[in-house]
């Protein structure tokens, strides 16, 4: 497993305290100081341009291409930063689980629920099958939605010592935000040295084994936080195709890259921290993206975290099943939310704070490159028509094309990926998966960019209201997310 050092304990709450009595904030003088760089940046365009236009072209075109080259190949190193490091794959495999007699640990397995009346039972039924002998599932439910506690209370009456429904208000409370309800829930459950709260999603589909792979990496790491690998697992639609592989590249390679270098985004499931440490951080921050929020926290209190993956003791959940239909589940939308998470977070600017420069620098890239990449993408196409249909040196007309390196070998990367997918997980993939990598990126990177533009509006708009993505519930989801476990 990759684990990411401990530093100072000093309590993040205490330590960042805005400070005030009349004197302007810092969102405040962040505020002020984007208008000032914005003006200063329309100034400096429109003085260039002025002065000679041509010139400002050919330097525009030749920012624009830069760029672009050095974004898509950082993008391309983080994709494949397990097939850069040959031994990253050993490095965050999970280590033998803990024998059932020796488990120490209590566990409480929050899950956040809301209109989950379809499948909260089936997920019930599973979680409960952990093998490990010390464990409750703590339901977080809302008052208003009485037919998910209905269905919370049928499995409450079936596991009366191990489920265990949180009802609060969540609606009346900052937007309902997710947050909310899992820090209503984790104040319910005992706080001590031996307490661990596992979070875990209504969707999916926990693997029996998880816990004590899981104790046995906080026992021989004495970590403060533990991430595990979550999955999608669905490749029905085109834009299905493109989202597993994200998560694919995301769990195996690019948390491991962020762990050594000290800060890791977490992803909002299968994420375990000591009770001890959530209560240092303040529990799971108010947040659009409370998991990305939560891992600039803890690297701020100086957390100990370990990565850890194998296709095995994945998390199996499946991917919204259309592109712009809220009710049924959207992906354009889920992307809205998680692009305006990671930009609020950046521009809040806690990651700042960070000690050292590679983690500011592995950070702050994290939090802004669903936006850097839409940019790209938009800048891409522009430079390349601009290249062929204006009059430039022949030097930086081809150097418009060199951005088109990176981005190839990331359609390649995501091929490969698909193949290992289907070899590791056991699942179908067709020759129409993979012509759907090669054909069809420049379409999913045009909605990615969709998304990106919306988040940033919503955004200077001050909307932060929360949308919940909806789900698929049919036997599908039943057979994906109940996938055979890891042996013992």
């Amino acid at each position: 497993m990759v684990v990411q050092a401990r530093g100072g304990r000093e309590s993040y709450r205490g330590k960042h305290r805005g400070s005030a009595n009349g004197r302007m904030t810092g969102q405040a003088w962040r505020s002020l100081a984007q208008m000032a760089s914005t003006y200063a940046v329309i100034v400096a365009v429109g003085t260039l341009i002025w002065w000679n236009a041509h010139l400002a072209l050919i330097l525009g075109l030749t920012a624009a291409a830069v760029f672009c080259f050095v974004l898509g190949s950082t993008e391309t190193y983080w994709r494949n930063y397990s097939w850069w490091t040959p031994d990253s794959m050993e490095s965050i495999a999970w280590p033998s689980p803990v024998p059932a007699s020796s488990a120490g640990l209590y566990w409480s397995m929050v899950v956040p629920a809301l209109d989950e009346s379809a499948n909260i039972e089936a997920t019930i039924n599973q979680l409960v099958c952990q093998d490990h002998p010390h464990f409750e599932v703590v339901v977080s439910l809302c008052s208003c939605d009485t037919a998910t506690i209905q269905a919370v209370r049928r499995a409450e009456a079936k596991y009366p010592d191990l489920v265990r429904p949180v009802i609060g208000d969540h609606r009346e409370f900052r937007r309902h935000r997710k947050a909310y309800q899992l820090n209503r829930a984790i104040a319910t459950v005992r706080t001590d040295d031996e307490h661990i709260v596992l979070i875990a999603d209504a969707e999916g589909g926990v693997q029996p084994a998880l816990l004590r792979h899981m104790e046995a990496v906080f026992k021989e790491e004495n970590c403060d936080v533990v991430q595990g690998g979550v999955q999608l697992m669905n490749l029905g639609r085109w834009f299905q195709v493109f989202a597993a592989m994200e998560y694919a590249a995301w769990f195996e390679g690019n948390m491991a890259r962020q762990a050594n270098q000290g800060v890791v985004l977490f992803g909002g499931n299968t994420i375990a921290f000591t009770t001890s440490h959530l209560a240092q951080i303040g529990g799971i921050p108010d947040s659009l993206t409370e998991d990305g929020a939560a891992g600039i926290r803890s690297a701020l209190a100086g957390a100990k975290v370990a990565v850890c993956y194998s296709p095995e003791l994945c998390t199996r959940e499946l991917s919204p099943p259309t592109l712009f239909n809220k009710q049924l589940g959207s992906l354009f939308f889920q992307r809205v939310r998680w692009v305006q998470g990671y930009f609020n977070e950046l521009v809040e600017g806690h990651w700042l704070k960070l000690p050292t420069w590679s983690q500011r620098r592995s950070a702050g890239f994290g939090l802004a490159s669903p936006v850097l990449q839409s940019v790209s993408s938009f800048l891409l196409p522009l430079a390349i028509v601009t290249a062929l249909t204006v009059k430039v040196p022949l030097i930086l007309a081809l150097a418009a094309f060199a951005p088109l390196v990176p981005y190839s070998l990331t359609i390649w990367a995501q091929a490969m990926h698909l193949g290992n997918f289907g070899r590791r997980f056991e699942q179908e993939v067709r020759l129409r998966h993979y012509l759907t990598i090669i054909f069809l990126s420049p379409l999913y990177q045009l909605i990615l960019m969709g998304a990106s533009a919306v988040a940033v509006c919503r955004h200077l708009t001050g909307r932060g209201d929360w949308y919940k993505t909806g789900r698929e519930h049919d036997q599908t989801e039943t057979v994906l997310t109940g996938a055979a476990s890891a042996s013992a």
